[in-house]
């Protein structure tokens, strides 16, 4: 449980920085986004579309 609440505090801070126009770790994002999606169902929409859009902006 505290794990996913520190995966989600960095993923937020990734998304922040994005939001911000600062350089961030898009592989990491979508990783995160990604492990997010497995681990909590009931986010698992969301996560994954932020995982697509953060790999999909990495080509």
């Amino acid at each position: 449980m505290i794990q996913l609440l520190c995966d989600m505090r960095r993923l937020s801070e990734l998304l922040e920085d994005e939001c911000a126009g600062r350089p961030f770790d898009r592989h990491q994002a979508h990783s995160i986004a990604a492990q997010l999606a497995e681990a909590c169902p009931e986010m698992g929409q969301t996560m994954r579309r932020i995982s697509e859009r953060m790999r999909g902006e990495m080509r």
